[in-house]
């Protein structure tokens, strides 16, 4: 009970502060008008890019089609504490619920890759403003990282807290970083590079619209199964750091460097592929929207 108690708190925690944080006043400003400032407005930089970040964390709270793509990446890691919270934290619970927070990384990509598919005709303003591919890339994942990553480290401490196991922290932290930064680069490119079909705003959230099936399996495969790949490395350094503590810190090296290049790579590729394809995309996300 008092485990239970615990994660329960904990997701209170960060659903109370990321709702304050979404709530608060954007930068808005209207010809003739004025700029009203909030205090969270230092979570995204000025410019191009945090105009995209700002908007993408508006669309995450008002949109239900995003909030169900959040509800994955807080419902799964949780699913992950079930075995241990049902069984008691035995040796073989521990380990799923050690890895929850991984998992929730991984699952990042998903929620990214999509992002652009839920513009409609905002996308066309936003392309017409001149910001380029890589602005867009990187403010989608200014605003992903805002809005998940507070919660992954509330997973990754309770989990450990849970479970006890502290020799751990460092392996998971590079699991993680892992994680995290090689789903931000997937799901920039996936997302740069396919289309999906999404539900018309303000409609079911669970329809879905018209579009090429076999592209949108083949982003969604990428999306599921790169960074997992990518992950692979530091999963491997964080489970014998149970034994080598040394293995854990490598994990951190090797996850900054994995995570780092990954996210580069993604985020270049994927806003070079839309600076030279921008008509194209236009028009397979009015076609999703149709």
């Amino acid at each position: 009970m008092l485990a239970a108690a615990l994660v329960w708190a904990l997701l209170r925690l960060w659903e109370r502060s990321l709702a304050r944080a979404l709530v608060s006043p954007l930068d808005s400003a209207a010809v003739g008008g004025t700029v009203k400032s909030g205090r969270f407005d230092f979570l995204a930089p000025r410019g191009p890019i945090g105009a995209v970040a700002r908007r993408d964390l508006r669309y995450w709270r008002r949109d239900p089609r995003r909030l169900i793509q959040l509800l994955a990446v807080i419902v799964v890691p949780v699913f992950m504490f079930a075995p241990g919270l049902a069984q008691g934290m035995s040796q073989g619970s521990n380990f799923a619920v050690d890895f929850a927070a991984v998992l929730g990384g991984v699952i990042v990509a998903s929620t990214l890759a999509w992002s652009i598919s839920y513009d409609g005709s905002a996308l066309w303003m936003q392309v017409l403003s001149g910001v380029t591919g890589r602005e867009d890339r990187i403010g989608r994942c200014w605003s992903v990282t805002i809005v998940t990553a507070p919660y992954l480290l509330v997973v990754l401490f309770g989990s450990l807290f849970l479970t006890g196991d502290w020799q751990l922290l460092p392996g998971l932290i590079g699991a993680l970083i892992t994680a995290f930064g090689s789903s931000l680069g997937v799901g920039s490119l996936v997302g740069a590079l396919w289309q999906q079909a999404m539900p018309a705003p303000g409609g079911n959230v669970f329809s879905r619209g018209s579009g090429t099936t076999a592209e949108n399996f083949l982003g969604s495969m990428i999306a599921m199964i790169a960074p997992i790949v990518l992950t692979a490395p530091n999963l491997a350094l964080a489970i014998v750091s149970w034994w080598k503590p040394w293995a854990g810190w490598a994990a951190i090296v090797v996850g900054l460097v994995i995570g780092s290049l990954a996210c580069w790579a993604g985020v270049r590729l994927g806003g070079r592929h839309l600076d030279n394809h921008w008509p194209e995309v236009l028009n397979k996300v009015k076609e999703t929207h149709a």
